[in-house]
């Protein structure tokens, strides 16, 4: 099994994991900076902040209750301005991924996160700037798991969190412009 780790260029590599790197209880915590959390010998799990493209804005369709923070949404119209391939992408407050990331994650069995439907449009600046792309089709992923214990969670303030499984998935299909780090539960 290989672990990810940050390169002196910022950059993402894989190395073998090292011996020692599982854990040696049943309960869930911070031991000397490294969260800990399921059974006895089994490869630790790893989590990640990830900060997806922001490959567009909230769109003139999307429903939303502002007068709370982060704003509840309840209809999404997501506007892409720019996309560079990844398969995932987000705008305050919402992440979307793509239908194909959407079929891994549910074969994969995730925690922490639902999927709806979102309207997906381009801006007249996509169409100039990157004619020739065609979008895969993009669904909502409602974010409601805990950070550092899910798949999927939300950390203060607002960052999403992945599980390493979720991120070698996530990064198998395609995650190039996303800004990703290693997760310490503060």
């Amino acid at each position: 099994m290989e672990r990810l780790v940050k390169t002196t260029s910022g950059s993402r590599a894989r190395q073998p994991r090292q011996q020692g790197d599982t854990h040696a209880s049943a309960i869930c915590g911070n031991v000397r900076g490294q969260q800990l959390c399921g059974l006895i010998g089994l490869p630790l799990m790893r989590f990640f902040k990830i900060r997806p493209h922001p490959a567009g804005e909230i769109g003139k369709g999307t429903v939303l209750d502002s007068s709370v923070h982060p704003p509840i949404v309840t209809k999404l119209h997501y506007k892409v301005n720019a996309w560079f391939g990844d398969v995932i992408i987000a705008t305050f407050p919402c992440f979307l991924v793509t239908e194909e990331a959407q079929r891994a994650l549910q074969k994969m069995g995730f925690s922490g996160a639902t999927f709806a439907d979102a309207e997906v449009t381009t801006s007249e600046e996509f169409q100039e700037d990157q004619p020739g792309v065609v979008l895969p089709r993009f669904v909502w992923l409602k974010v409601r798991g805990k950070a550092g214990q899910d798949d999927f969670g939300i950390a203060v303030p607002f960052r999403l969190v992945i599980s390493e499984r979720a991120f070698d998935l996530l990064d198998s299909l395609g995650i190039f412009v996303a800004i990703v780090e290693p997760y310490d539960e503060e």
